[in-house]
């Protein structure tokens, strides 16, 4: 159990993402929701990175969703996850969060509801695992379904907060010796009207001064053993998020890359309160900062043309 901490009143968020296909598979299930940002349904294929800085730590939110039931179905599951969350989001924004478990569990029952109903029109069984990661005023509330992970790096040390939904850790913790590999136990797409979906719901908790939150999808940790990421993190803490995503992502790749991969990565730090401008933003900022330089200089240029005309004129008509 992670000990609870007392929070910082002055702590701001860093997030960065990176997403890829992987060396082995031609089409990617995975997506994410980084806070208000997911993948494009018809550019999975494609590289997807976003960060951000100094965001105040009032509401954010992220997910990690890993599709299944092949290509099409697949996608469209952790599409349909990261949609159904970023909606969710919008609501308990609106509303705040006032039993965290109970609201989660709800969200999670509508959204395998969905993703059932999905194979209705995408045929198969689709079906993904989801992650969810919400930061309100100070707290980190956290749950998950599946083999997804969520960790917090806090010390040097990384604990895993998510519980792993696999026939390989329901054996470990029965004592069973029955293999089952990393089979998921539960997911969004659950239809067995037996099962009673429940994801599992972490107790929040208080944020502290440079906690780093790492979520993932299993392209990380089937390549990468724990004390590998570690120990990644440990020598690059240092570094921008968005150096660290790619260090995890090259580390994952150079190891086999057999999966698409998902990661992101979010800090808690000192810093001012008000959110730094986003990637796009930013570029959108430089660019405005090059008009009003460019402005500028022929604004210097048509004064001293003035001023030119303006001394030929007193000679032409002083003399």
């Amino acid at each position: 159990m992670m000990k609870q901490a007392r929070s910082h009143p002055d702590l701001v968020l860093s997030a960065a993402s990176s997403v890829y296909v992987g060396r082995r598979r031609k089409n990617n299930e995975d997506n994410i929701f980084f806070d208000g940002k997911i993948l494009d349904v018809n550019r999975l294929e494609e590289p997807f990175r976003h960060a951000f800085e100094n965001r105040e730590c009032f509401f954010s939110a992220f997910a990690v969703c890993d599709g299944m039931g092949g290509e099409a179905a697949g996608e469209q599951a952790s599409y349909l996850g990261v949609n159904s969350f970023g909606q969710w989001c919008g609501s308990i924004y609106r509303r705040g969060i006032s039993n965290w478990e109970e609201e989660c569990c709800e969200f999670f029952r509508k959204a395998n509801e969905r993703v059932v109903h999905l194979s209705e029109t995408a045929g198969g069984y689709p079906g993904c695992t989801c992650s969810v990661l919400v930061f309100n005023h100070g707290q980190a509330y956290f749950a998950n379904a599946g083999d997804s992970r969520i960790y917090l790096y806090r010390n040097d040390c990384l604990s895993q907060l998510s519980t792993d939904h696999t026939l390989a850790q329901l054996n470990a913790q029965s004592g069973s010796r029955m293999h089952g590999g990393n089979a998921l136990t539960r997911y969004l797409g659950m239809e067995d009207d037996d099962v009673d979906f429940q994801p599992s719901v972490g107790i929040p908790l208080d944020l502290c001064r440079d906690d780093l939150f790492l979520m993932c999808s299993d392209g990380l940790t089937d390549m990468l053993s724990d004390a590998e990421i570690q120990a990644i993190i440990k020598e690059n803490e240092r570094e921008p998020l968005s150096v660290i995503t790619e260090k995890l992502m090259e580390a994952a790749m150079k190891a086999g890359g057999h999966d698409n991969c998902s990661i992101i990565l979010i800090k808690s730090h000192e810093g001012r309160e008000a959110a730094s401008p986003s990637w796009d933003e930013t570029a959108d900022e430089t660019a405005s900062s090059a008009s009003l330089k460019e402005l500028l200089a022929l604004a210097a240029i048509s004064a001293f043309l003035l001023l030119g005309i303006a001394v030929n004129l007193y000679f032409l008509f002083h003399r």
